[in-house]
């Protein structure tokens, strides 16, 4: 399954939230700041202005310092004990920076501590003192209302807002100067832009705690490109600056995107640096992965996904656990299936793309692959495969430890099967074993059919070697058997795609004749099952076989297990023949020694022919 930086960060739109927070936060912090000032502004005031007053200013300074400064173009005070203020101009000094507040009408009702504006009041906050255009935050709504005695500030109408690099609205906010709570009501929508690539967040209600530094919102959603991120909730933990150091999402977390993408989990949680880029991603709880191109479908599913990024919100490392099952397929006829109790991903980035270059399953891992009519089937307690290629990462080598187990079933229907304590293979471009070792308890087994009638065997040994050529090579006490018999030698070697095989030095061969078996050593042997023909050869010494009290040496003795006939050749050298009569009450067993150039014996016939 191809991993690519970009289905990774599909888990990181979830930080639609840590997004989403900041337009919040940078409205609680106009709150704030406006809802201080407010909740002094009555003693400011005082309560003995009786008359109109055009250009009115009002300052407050402590050691020379300067606090805060009102400035109207007309005071009223009215005989119902309410304050009027025209063209408000307030400007709160902090430090190097100031905060400017400005409507064009505030009304101070002193009897019950009620100020409000009801027309467009506007915050421009955090400017540096002499350059009024380089505001962090501006801020734009109407009908505000603070309540001086319960300390809430509210407004049911549209918010406006911009602040580095996010701009959007909202319907309906109030914040609380005692609680440090502020609530956007509804339809939350920001924009702003990551990467060079603009991002839309929208929120169904948000809430942010400025002293807990927690902001929470519901019904978020995020569209950034082809890619739409939703999640039921989210929870975004700030730190002191206002930055997003953790977001939690639940309720169900689903990311899309026009590329047929698909990520699914129950709940999410992400670690972001101090610049906002991803350190890890947990997502939890029937984690699934989907990826269909139309040529091409991946899918993964777990029951936790951890995601490690390095330098630059790389990903480098996606642990998953639980259940893991992860499908790669191509069509109908190429297809690769891994299932494992864990399994790590680890990346490589190569050209601003994420790459895999290795897994590591555990806990009953296995990996089935299908390819043109050709399967095989790796398994074991530990498998580590490293990949190849950078557009369409493809495994290269597998290793497999513990209960090791590997089958392939070729296209003509062979069916070859091998167990040992450890695996390493090479596989080809086609995904098919091309080299490898087995160490430790080799079992091999091979089933097919030959002349229509289904032929087994099975070759145990220390180490088995499988080499380009499609050879397997038994060392270390091989031995190799079948129904009707076995054969123990040096090495023993099999062709995979013909299964012919050759037993080298000191080959011995014991086959099963009823109570009378038939026994054969030789420097070498060879097997032919498509003609069921085992072809012994001599070095040093020929080849001896022998049945019973009767025996036959030759420089090849050839056993046709079809026929149930046996040819002995002398090549340069002769044949020597000793046989041994069956005695009966009337007559004794006689011996024959016999010398020739060849001699042929067909078992049904109990005829022995020498030349």
């Amino acid at each position: 399954m191809r991993i690519t930086v970009e289905r990774l960060r599909m888990w990181l739109l979830i930080g639609a939230g840590a997004l989403l927070l900041l337009v919040a936060g940078f409205i609680g912090y106009a709150r704030y700041r406006t809802g201080s000032f407010l909740k002094r502004l009555p003693q400011q005031l005082g309560v003995d202005i009786k008359q109109s007053t055009n250009e009115f200013t009002y300052s407050q300074s402590v050691k020379g310092r300067t606090l805060f400064t009102i400035h109207a173009s007309k005071m009223i005070q009215r005989t119902d004990g309410n304050v009027t203020l025209h063209d408000v101009n307030i400007i709160v000094h902090d430090g190097s920076r100031i905060d400017r507040i400005s409507s064009n009408e505030f009304v101070y009702d002193q009897n019950n501590g009620v100020i409000q504006a009801d027309g467009e009041v506007h915050l421009d906050l955090d400017t540096p003192e002499g350059n009024e255009e380089q505001a962090a935050v501006h801020v734009k709504t109407s009908g505000l209302v603070f309540l001086q005695k319960l300390g809430l500030a509210a407004t049911e109408k549209p918010i406006e807002f911009a602040a580095k690099g996010v701009s959007g609205h909202a319907t309906g906010a109030d914040y609380s100067t005692d609680t440090g709570l502020l609530v956007l009501h509804s339809a939350v929508d920001a924009t702003t832009e990551a990467k060079g690539r603009q991002v839309q967040m929208f929120a169904g209600w948000a809430q942010l705690d400025r002293k807990g530094q927690i902001a929470q919102l519901k019904q978020t959603r995020m569209v950034q490109g082809n890619s739409v991120g939703e999640a039921a909730e989210a929870i975004v933990h700030l730190r002191r600056d206002g930055s997003a150091e953790r977001i939690e999402t639940s309720g169900g977390l689903k990311v899309t995107s026009d590329d047929g993408r698909l990520l699914t989990a129950q709940r999410s949680e992400t670690w972001l640096s101090a610049r906002s880029e991803p350190e890890r991603v947990r997502l939890q709880g029937a984690v699934h992965t989907e990826q269909n191109t139309g040529e091409r479908i991946s899918r993964g599913d777990a029951s936790e996904a951890l995601v490690e990024f390095g330098p630059a919100g790389v990903a480098k490392v996606a642990h998953l656990t639980g259940g893991v099952h992860l499908t790669d397929a191509a069509g109908k006829r190429t297809s690769r299936d891994l299932r494992a109790a864990k399994v790590d991903l680890h990346f490589e980035q190569v050209e601003k793309e994420t790459v895999l270059r290795s897994a590591v399953a555990e806990g009953d891992a296995n990996v089935l692959s299908v390819a043109d009519g050709s399967r095989s089937h790796v398994q074991a307690d530990l498998l580590t495969a490293r990949f190849t290629g950078d557009r369409r990462p493809r495994a290269s080598q597998v290793h497999g430890e513990g209960h090791a187990h590997m089958e392939s079933v070729s296209v003509k229907g062979v069916t070859q099967t091998g167990a040992s304590d450890r695996i390493d293979v090479t596989l080809n471009a086609a995904n098919e074993v091309e080299s490898g070792t087995m160490s430790g308890g080799v079992t091999v087994r091979q089933a097919s059919v030959v002349k229509g009638q289904p032929r087994q065997s099975s070759a145990t040994g220390d180490q088995a070697v499988l080499k380009q050529n499609g050879l397997v090579e038994l060392t270390g006490h091989p031995r190799v058997s079948d129904g009707d018999g076995s054969v123990e030698a040096d090495r023993i070697q099999m062709q995979r795609q013909t299964q012919q095989s050759w037993a080298i030095g000191n080959v011995k061969a014991n086959y099963a004749r009823g109570n009378d078996p038939m026994h054969v050593i030789a420097d070498r042997a060879e097997w032919r099952p498509q003609d069921e023909m085992a072809i012994f050869t001599g070095g040093a010494r020929p080849a001896r076989l022998w049945q019973s009290n009767s025996q036959v040496e030759a420089p090849s003795i050839t056993l046709d297990r079809g026929k149930h006939t046996a040819l002995a050749a002398a090549g340069n050298g002769m044949v020597r023949a000793v046989l041994v009569s069956a005695s009966t009450p009337k007559r004794p067993s006689a011996v024959y020694r016999i010398t020739a150039r060849q001699m042929s014996f067909s078992e049904a016939q109990h005829q022995v022919e020498f030349a």
